[in-house]
């Protein structure tokens, strides 16, 4: 299970830059373009995240986003998030559904160097059927700050890599069990 784990993970560091190689730019370049004089559509980028797990713990983390090319090395994003959980723990029952928007910033100084900024500011939804706990329901937000690794493919996609930081994390409060956040994405 760990040889699995490893080749899944050396698998996705390795494949963007073995495709990024059969990249063929032409020698002769064109002067580069302020962002204005780019098309609408190829300043639009879409990505997100999907996770799906069923069983005795289901899962469901959707969370669309769509991001604009401010500058060159800038885009501007907004999404939304939806997760909803459920579990039974030795016959005790735990559900919840959190929800709300997103909005991020990401600026790339150099080609692969990724900095983001991504505030959130979900609604919880919790029920526990545990000895009469109480439902509980409220708005958390939270304020990732990132640094990531990103290898670009194609003319305006890309995967990365990155670890972000929840500046207003509270253990109480928070969805996540740290305020530590990996990431693996893609976007096109």
């Amino acid at each position: 299970m760990k040889f699995i784990k490893l080749l899944l993970i050396v698998g996705f560091l390795l494949g963007p830059i073995i495709s990024n190689a059969q990249y063929y730019e032409p020698e002769k370049k064109e002067e580069a373009k302020s962002v204005k004089e780019i098309p609408l559509k190829d300043r639009v980028h879409f990505g997100g995240s999907l996770s799906l797990q069923f069983g005795s713990y289901t899962s469901v983390y959707v969370s669309p986003i769509v991001y604009y090319d401010v500058a060159k090395n800038f885009m501007l994003g907004a999404g939304v998030n939806y997760i909803f959980q459920k579990y039974d723990w030795y016959g005790e029952e735990y559900r919840s559904s959190i929800y709300g928007p997103k909005f991020a910033a990401i600026f790339n100084p150099i080609k692969q160097l990724i900095l983001s900024s991504e505030f959130e500011y979900n609604y919880y939804d919790r029920t526990y059927d545990n000895y009469g706990a109480p439902h509980e329901a409220y708005w958390h937000p939270t304020w990732y700050v990132g640094v990531g690794y990103g290898v670009p493919m194609g003319k305006k996609g890309g995967m990365y890599i990155s670890f972000s930081y929840d500046l207003l994390y509270d253990s109480q409060f928070s969805y996540y069990a740290n305020a530590w956040r990996p990431t693996i994405g893609v976007y096109f």
